[in-house]
Parts: C-alpha cells; structure tokens; sequence
C-alpha cells in the first residue's frame, strides 16, 4: 500500500519542488527569500510504495511572518499564513492536502503559533470544504465576506501577469 510522506523542503531542493509541482518561478524566488529569512516553510508530499520514493505530487507554504496580504494581517493579526496549497491533477483526492495541511498546522504549533489562516478563492469550493474539515473558519474582512486579493505570476512568454481574485478568509485556533 502506498504510504504519504510529507516532508520540510531546504531552499536548495525548491527548483525541484517547483518543477514537480507547477510552481510558478516568481512564486519560487519568493520562497527562497522567505525560506532564508525563516520566515518560510515549504512541505512538499510524495508517495512510498515498497521502498521506491516518487516524485512531488504536492506542496504547502506555512508564511511565519507578516503575509503580503494586508486584509489577512488586518483580520488576522499574528496568524502564521498557510500559502499555495497545491496537488497535482492526478494525485488529487488521495488525501494529499489534508496531510500536508496536518504537517503545516503542526509545525505551526511548534514554533508556538496558536492561530492559522488561509485565504481561499470564493470560488474554489473543493478547498473550502477541506479547511471546514480541518477545523477552519470564516472570518469577515470588516463589513464585507470576501477581500481582494493580488500576486505577480510568470507569463506564458515571459514577463509576468498580475492576477486579482476574491478570496474568503479563514481561521483555525491552534491547541
């Protein structure tokens, strides 16, 4: 039977993270930096089936300093941010996200952080449902649902694209 293995990825292993994981090379420099500054901790998630290791099928960011993001800071302030959850197409619903969110919350926990928050697409309900099943709550940005959120992202030929999506923002008390 094929076991999880989530493991802490060191900034010298990112660039294989990333291409194994459709990480974006903006998003990947990014995570360096942070990683450097510990103010970042990348997991990634593979498979193990009899001794043989594959390759990474999935990867979660746990951001330990101020997000980007000035409405999460703003509605969450001192939550350590869970970031870029991400499982390839084909390992999807195998039970990859929640074992990397389990080891993200964990860590969190060590490093004596007692809240988690995570910003989801309004429209990406198959991620809404699995922080609900972790525990995760909405938490209103002032009078509003939703906040804007932003980022940069390489562009097909080269440069970058900026994206804007709304998002909802989400809590977890840490025990």
């Amino acid at each position: 039977m094929d076991e999880i293995a989530v493991e802490i990825i060191p900034a010298m292993m990112v660039a294989i993270v990333a291409r194994q994981t459709a990480m974006d090379r903006l998003y990947a420099q990014k995570v360096v930096e942070m990683m450097n500054r510990d103010d970042l901790v990348l997991f990634a998630a593979r498979r193990e089936h009899e001794g043989y290791v594959d390759n990474y099928i999935g990867r979660v960011s746990l951001w330990l300093a101020e997000p980007d993001e000035p409405e999460v800071w703003k509605y969450a302030r001192d939550a350590a941010l869970i970031n870029a959850l991400y499982v390839n197409e084909r390992a999807r619903s195998q039970g990859i996200a929640r074992a990397l969110m389990l080891a993200a919350e964990q860590e969190a926990v060590d490093r004596g952080r007692k809240l988690l928050a995570v910003g989801v697409e309004s429209s990406n309900d198959v991620a809404r449902r699995l922080y609900e099943s972790l525990g995760y709550a909405y938490r209103k940005c002032g009078d509003s649902d939703t906040y804007k959120t932003s980022w940069d992202e390489d562009a097909e030929h080269g440069g970058a694209t900026h994206v804007e999506v709304e998002a909802m923002l989400m809590v977890k008390a840490l025990g």
